[in-house]
């Protein structure tokens, strides 16, 4: 019963709140504030040091970003020079006459200052070592140009250059089957980031190998050392019906930009591509073949016409007319 009754009346006891000192919450603020702006001056000043770093090491991020890790400590001992205890409150004697608590950050509070400098330090650093003010990435070059071209067809290169600032020059240098050099040559800037150079006709058969060279306006160099085309001697495409399946094959050296094809043409018809009289179909070449649709197409017997388009300016190779029944 008297443990009960002694649990009772602690229980109806008002909680004791610790006594408020006005003193060490003002001094503790001043000192929290001053440290805060030394954190942030810091950053500032540490991110323009790690940049210049990056500018003597040719862009690499590993030493910078350990000087800001290295210099976030340095707030610890900076917040002694300040006065501020970190961790637990503890007293110390004021002005010789009483004694008071020091200024007192927690481990958590100071973990979060030390946050707010790799924050405010890596942005400074991001901010001056790209674009408008730096640039130290170099281009990269990636090729789309057509690994088999054929003979009698301009050759033509076509890169991609990605740079995330303004390109000044791409040169491409062409070595041809008989190891004849030609370039330096200036590449043409297309859409969408494309340069596109194309070789005057009538050159050897064979592999052209060719390098690229990319700058941009910092003076970064981007570089394609590999690129290789290979020109065909030219074959006319060989066009097959299957009438069975209703598949046709073209047989081709280089696939056909285009293969169309039209249903019962009259026997006069002779260059009926591109006439609008005649219902024009194109079909859609798969490893160089294609089924073709009879959508709309009476049953019965029927003929079929077909007329490749390969790159250049070569006249369109026609087959047909074929029988099959529908």
């Amino acid at each position: 019963m008297a443990r009960q009754r002694k649990a009772k009346a602690a229980k109806d006891e008002p909680p004791r709140w610790p006594a408020f000192d006005r003193l060490v919450f003002l001094r503790s603020e001043r000192s929290a504030a001053a440290l805060l702006g030394i954190t942030v001056a810091l950053s500032v000043l540490m991110g323009g040091v790690a940049a210049t770093l990056v500018a003597l090491g040719g862009g690499a991020m590993a030493l910078p970003a350990l000087v800001g890790v290295l210099a976030s400590l340095a707030l610890i001992p900076i917040a002694q020079l300040l006065g501020i205890h970190i961790g637990a409150a503890e007293e110390a004697p004021f002005l010789g006459t009483t004694k008071v608590r020091t200024p007192s950050l927690s481990l958590l509070r100071m973990a979060g200052t030390m946050v707010t400098f790799l924050l405010v330090f890596l942005s400074t650093l991001i901010l001056l070592v790209n674009p408008p003010l730096a640039d130290y990435s170099a281009p990269v070059v990636v090729d789309h140009t057509a690994l088999a071209q054929e003979e009698g067809t301009e050759p033509q290169v076509l890169l991609e250059v990605r740079e995330n600032a303004a390109i000044e020059a791409v040169t491409l240098q062409v070595r041809t089957p008989e190891d004849h050099i030609i370039g330096p040559l200036e590449m043409h800037p297309q859409a969408g980031g494309l340069y596109r150079y194309t070789l005057p006709a009538g050159g050897p058969t064979g592999t052209w190998h060719y390098s690229v060279v990319a700058t941009d306006t910092h003076g970064n160099v981007g570089r394609l050392s590999d690129g290789a085309v290979q020109l065909l001697a030219y074959r006319a495409p060989v066009i097959t019906f299957l009438d069975s399946t209703l598949r046709v094959t073209v047989d081709d050296s280089v696939p056909p930009l285009l293969l169309t094809y039209a249903y019962d043409l009259p026997s006069t018809a002779t260059t009926w591509y591109g006439d609008p009289s005649i219902a024009e179909r194109k079909a859609r070449l798969e490893a160089g073949s294609a089924i073709i649709s009879t959508r709309g197409l009476a049953p019965g017997s029927h003929t079929v016409t077909f007329c490749a388009f390969e790159p250049g300016e070569r006249v369109p190779v026609c087959a047909g007319p074929f029988s099959f029944v529908h």
